[in-house]
Formats: C-alpha cells, structure tokens, sequence
C-alpha cells in the first residue's frame, strides 16, 4: 500500500522516447543546504536525478539531447561544499572522465585532513562527495549526445563538458547536428522526486 502511494506521486508516465527531453532544475536540491546548486550538483540534479529516473527505458533516445533550464553558475557554499569549489577548479579542469578523476584525484580528497575536518566538526559534506555526484552522472552522459544549459554560464557549461544557450530556440539549434531540424521533443515537467515509466 504505501509503495503504491509513493508510486502514484512519483511516476510520470510517458508516451514513448523522444529525441530531445528539456527540463527545468529548481534553485534548491537535496545536497545544497539551501544554498543556490553549484555547477556540479546542477549537473547532478539534472543527469542522475531527472534523466537516470526512469522504469526500463530513459525518456530520451539513445545519442539524443537534453536541454536543462538552470542559471549554471561557479557558486559554492563555502559552509556545506568546500570540496566542490576545488573538484570544479583542479580536478574538471583536467578532466570530466570518471575514470581518470578517481584514478588521479579521490584518494587525495577522501584522505585530506581539512576537509575531514570539516566534515566531522561543521556543516561540510565530505571530500569525496563530488565525486560520487560526479559518477552518479556518468550513464546518462553516456547516452545523451549533448546536454544543454539554457541560461548557464558558457565557460562553467564547457569546464563540465556541456553546452550553454540563451533560449530554447539557440538550444535546439545546437543540438540540432545530432538529432535534426524538427526534432520530437518531450518537456518532463517534474515532481521534486520522480519515475518516468516510458510506454
């Protein structure tokens, strides 16, 4: 019974896979301590919270776009996510491959004092927590072609590996290459926790 209720407020029913999916973000999400989202907990809440979402089948095709309406900006709380200003500035200015940063990067975040510290004795979230955020949007990176930040910082939206656009005309313009000029376009107006089930 209680599966079933949480079911029925979670689970977006959708007709078919479509070649582009676009969603808005909200300002706020779970990791941020109520503070605006960082870039990486952006990419985060669109890639594994909205995308990853789903019962058999994501909402998109496979090497189709995602278009993300959210301001993606270089803001950290200094307070909650002291690792995350240096994942984006030292470890995704080298590299946004996951296998790269663990093999480089997370023992040296998972074994700093300063951040251990901070963790332990203030609000911080632990050195290796970007990184699993990080992970955790590595499918749908995989089977998207192009995610695109309608309203993101262009230089922020490229350090993450993704594009930036005005409008959602200049979006579908650049997503265009890979999924055509007249595109079938889903707009996944989500709850703040959801299930697409794709019929």
């Amino acid at each position: 019974m209680a599966w079933q209720s949480v079911d029925a407020q979670q689970r977006v029913d959708v007709d078919g896979q479509s070649d582009v999916v676009v969603v808005g973000l909200p300002p706020f999400g779970a990791y941020q301590g109520g503070a605006p989202a960082d870039p990486v907990l952006a990419a985060h809440g669109a890639l594994a919270e909205v995308f990853a979402r789903h019962r058999g089948r994501p909402v998109v095709r496979e090497n189709g776009a995602m278009i993300v309406y959210h301001p993606v900006a270089a803001r950290f709380s200094q307070l909650h996510q002291p690792s995350y200003v240096d994942f984006y500035e030292e470890v995704l200015a080298e590299s946004s491959d996951p296998a790269t940063v663990e093999a480089k990067f997370e023992r040296q975040y998972a074994t700093d004092p300063w951040y251990a510290s901070l963790y332990r004795t203030s609000l911080a979230h632990h050195g290796v927590h970007p990184f699993h955020r990080w992970y955790e949007t590595a499918p749908a990176r995989a089977h998207l072609a192009e995610v695109v930040f309608v309203g993101g910082d262009r230089a922020v939206c490229a350090r993450l590996g993704y594009r930036a656009a005005s409008t959602l005309a200049d979006a579908l313009e650049i997503v265009s290459g890979s999924v055509g000029r007249d595109p079938s376009i889903t707009y996944l107006h989500s709850p703040p926790q959801l299930i697409t089930d794709v019929r």
